[in-house]
């Protein structure tokens, strides 16, 4: 839970962190208006479970970005900006995540190449990023 917000997150993990290997991290954002949009983030997820259930290290981050309570918001806003801050705010969230669970060398899984800015201030290391 975050304490500044109160949203709650997931972390699912697989196998041992602990052990000197590099997990693969695979992050997705979630909200509650994902209801009104073609987003199908169950989809996500289970596709997500099953890629990363055959490697261990893996952790699947699912972080919980807007609720109902942000609908006049998001309405009376510009897209690209909200979707400028929430991408800045999911990485900011994410690397708390991964502090907490003590990555600090990861293999990004995703959909496309990111340019993710701003991890090494949380000491925070991509070795790559693998393309799904």
């Amino acid at each position: 839970e975050n304490i500044l917000d109160n949203k709650q997150h997931l972390a699912i993990v697989n196998g041992d962190l602990k052990k000197n290997l590099i997990p693969k991290v695979r992050v997705l954002s979630s909200n509650s208006l994902d209801i009104f949009t073609s987003k199908n983030i169950s989809n996500e997820i289970k596709n997500s479970i099953k890629l990363l259930s055959n490697y261990k290290p893996s952790v699947i981050i699912i972080i919980k970005e807007s609720d109902f309570s942000d609908l006049p918001k998001i309405i009376n806003y510009n897209k690209n900006e909200i979707y400028k801050n929430s991408k800045l705010r999911d990485y900011g969230v994410g690397a708390q995540i991964l502090n907490k669970l003590k990555i600090k060398t990861m293999i990004l899984v995703t959909k496309s190449k990111k340019t993710v800015i701003g991890l090494e201030g949380f000491g925070i290391k991509i070795k790559k990023q693998e393309i799904i």
